[in-house]
């Protein structure tokens, strides 16, 4: 499916730019240079590489999410992709006729907007494909979201029901309570996996930005650009942010706090049975109060895939800060400002 949708945008954007002829050329080229002799090409080539740098992106989501598949997705919930799809579409091609109709043709030849037009009539279609891969990935990251809820849930019931389970013996009690950090461990790192896909987006994002800002993609692009590619930095902020806050006060902390609330209906039977158990049990009962900070919930929560988030972030702010000011603008607009 990604495939072939991959290969539809990609016909289509080509056809565009074909149609679009000398009024994308000026404008939307892929500018570069082959030793110190500027050259360009098509700017269907950089949308291309832009696109196919996305599917990628969706490809490493789609496998850091096992509880569903793109297939299953769209399939489980045809209904609201079909709504999705029809305002999106609308939305789209409103946007593509009124651009084309309200642009300026002074000076330009007498074909200059129904060419535009026609151009456009055919790229809303290849924005159609584009954008309807970023909710696709949208929608596999929610859905396993989902998922991943449903599993902690279960997870976490389980453990603080076998912790409530009275026994009379501490030895007895000591290895209940032995058993089930070992499943509170597994149960925290559950939640770990759920900020994976979230933590691969983000990079996937920040990666697509520095190839867009740093690289000859900035000429196929005017001055909303760097817009664009800070809205979706922010965008990805307040994602991590969000699904990191939401996964903190609805589950992370509420389990840990459960659980220590049922060791310490436990501690005075423990320590009349066999004082010595005391030690053992201090150590899990401060490790999981460690744990239920909000510095320990980001460290365990942090993983290979948050660490390359945070890198690849952290580099893009970087390097636009210590840019030259000329690279904000691109080289059309350089010309054109000649």
């Amino acid at each position: 499916m990604l495939l072939t949708a991959w290969a539809m945008a990609a016909v289509i954007v080509s056809i565009a730019y074909f149609l679009a002829d000398y009024i994308w050329i000026e404008r939307h080229s892929l500018r570069f240079t082959i030793g110190a002799r500027p050259a360009r090409c098509s700017g269907a080539i950089g949308e291309i590489i832009l696109m196919s740098v996305s599917a990628l992106l969706v490809i490493g989501v789609d496998a850091a999410t096992p509880a569903n598949t793109i297939e299953s997705v769209v399939a489980e919930w045809g209904w609201l992709w079909a709504l999705v799809l029809t305002v999106m579409t609308i939305g789209i091609y409103f946007y593509c006729i009124n651009t084309a109709r309200t642009a300026k043709a002074e000076g330009q030849p007498p074909d200059f907007k129904p060419r535009l037009m026609r151009t456009y009539l055919v790229y809303g279609a290849y924005c159609i494909i584009f954008y309807t891969g970023g909710l696709v990935m949208v929608g596999i990251l929610a859905t396993q979201f989902i998922a991943d809820a449903q599993s902690f849930q279960e997870q976490s019931q389980r453990v603080l029901t076998e912790i409530a389970v009275p026994l009379v013996s501490g030895d007895a009690i000591m290895r209940k309570v032995e058993l089930s950090h070992l499943d509170v461990l597994a149960v925290l790192e559950s939640l770990r996996d759920r900020m994976s896909p979230v933590f691969a987006f983000a990079v996937g994002i920040f990666s697509i930005n520095m190839a867009i800002l740093f690289t000859p993609l900035r000429s196929i692009f005017l001055n909303n650009a760097v817009f664009l590619t800070n809205l979706t930095t922010l965008l990805v902020l307040v994602l991590v942010v969000a699904v990191g806050a939401w996964t903190y006060v609805g589950a992370y902390s509420v389990f840990i706090d459960a659980y220590l609330d049922g060791l310490a209906r436990l501690k005075i039977q423990i320590v009349e049975d066999d004082w010595r158990n005391i030690a053992r049990y201090s150590e899990i009962v401060v490790s999981l109060m460690d744990r239920r900070s909000l510095v320990g919930f980001i460290t365990e929560m942090s993983n290979e895939w948050g660490g390359l988030a945070a890198i690849l972030g952290s580099v893009q702010w970087a390097v636009q800060q210590f840019r030259k000011p000329s690279a904000e603008v691109s080289p059309v607009e350089q010309e054109e400002s000649a």
